[in-house]
């Protein structure tokens, strides 16, 4: 069963390709019933063009592309790719993600699951209940993902007899030193691993005149340098423009109040921080 704008479907086929957010809607005495809510493109999501949303969809379009499906057929191999996106909290790995994983709904038809706080065991099931209804490309995404990588069941998923035909695991990680070596250091399991270690500079003069469409181009370049000196993450951006434009606060004061009220409560586990 899929929920679309509030409601809900019981189906016998797969959901349309979207983004979903993955659920349990059994129970003790039923197991696990999955269904799937469609996720629509966020406040936070915007669409940068450059960096490594750039390198990421590149990967995505080479890896979906006729000649290299062709190519992994003719080896007899199955048709998958894994990713790790890693850094510190708040530079974006969820966003980007989602966004790479919405412009593959959008180019190849995908359908792109979050299985945030599952385990192995459960995406191994949902991605063969799927496949008894459609050969549509699957994107299976979990946030935080260190501790589930640990599953002995990850090895033969990612790289083995489990593994999905014309499937990609994304993962984002706060500290990929947690995951196994035999994980990480396996290109036959994670192909990719990219250190979203800052947001690159364009990021900040793209999402402000997305923002703001009428700033001007003095108060943009300067709120653009001194955002990107600061490091600030998106949601601190996204609060400074507020101060800004809203509140009346000058650029220097919007960026150093919200430096100044960084949370102390850390974010809950699969919480996004984009």
């Amino acid at each position: 069963m899929f929920q679309e704008t509030g409601k809900y479907f019981k189906t016998m086929e797969a959901p349309p390709p979207a983004l979903y957010r993955v659920y349990n809607a059994g129970n003790m005495l039923t197991g696990f019933i999955p269904f799937f809510e469609k996720q629509e493109k966020g406040d936070a999501l915007i669409e940068f063009e450059s960096g490594i949303m750039k390198d990421i969809v590149d990967k995505l379009d080479k890896f979906f592309s006729e000649d290299t499906t062709k190519k992994y057929k003719e080896l007899g191999m199955i048709h998958k790719m894994g990713i790790i996106l890693y850094g510190k909290p708040g530079v974006g790995k969820t966003a980007l993600a989602k966004l790479a994983m919405l412009k593959a709904v959008a180019k190849y038809g995908a359908i792109c699951l979050d299985f945030t706080r599952f385990g192995v065991d459960i995406i191994k099931f949902v991605c063969d209940l799927l496949r008894q209804y459609t050969k549509a490309p699957l994107i299976c995404f979990v946030d935080e993902c260190e501790g589930m990588l640990k599953a002995e069941g990850m090895l033969t998923f990612l790289d083995g007899g489990d593994s999905i035909e014309d499937c990609i695991f994304i993962g984002a990680t706060n500290n990929h030193k947690k995951i196994p070596n035999r994980i990480i250091n396996r290109k036959s399991r994670i192909k990719f691993a990219w250190d979203i270690h800052s947001l690159p500079d364009e990021v900040y003069k793209q999402y402000i005149k997305e923002k703001i469409p009428s700033i001007e181009s003095k108060p943009h370049v300067e709120f653009a340098f001194r955002a990107a000196e600061a490091r600030l993450t998106i949601d601190q951006l996204k609060n400074a423009l507020i101060n800004y434009y809203i509140d009346g606060m000058s650029i220097e004061e919007a960026i150093e109040e919200v430096q100044s009220s960084v949370e102390t409560t850390p974010p809950k586990e699969g919480e996004e921080t984009w």
